[in-house]
């Protein structure tokens, strides 16, 4: 048990937050809250371009207002939805392990 945990902290100590969601996020390169996500950032760092998918968020969802408050607060509530589905992911991963 002890070198199952030593391997498991091995495996996770090289992982950085977003790869860790790589990971393990249920079919994360199809995954609608991941383009979400992405969208919102580049909208947090105002690097979007006209007639992208951030920029149609933009208009469509925030009204144009890239000063909007909202974009930052879907963006924290995004995040912790797809960190919880990435742990559930990974503690899934744990469970298949052990059988």
């Amino acid at each position: 048990m002890i070198e199952y945990a030593r391997n498991l902290n091995k495996k996770l100590k090289d992982l950085s937050p977003w790869d860790f969601v790589a990971k393990y996020y249920p079919d994360y390169d199809h995954a609608n809250e991941i383009a979400w996500e992405g969208d919102l950032q580049k909208l947090l760092d105002n690097e979007f371009e006209e007639d992208d998918a951030a920029h149609h968020t933009l208009m469509n969802e925030y009204g144009g207002d890239i000063n909007n408050p909202r974009i930052k607060a879907d963006h924290d509530e995004m995040m912790i939805e797809i960190y919880q589905r990435a742990i559930e992911g990974y503690l899934e991963s744990l469970s298949k392990e052990k059988e």
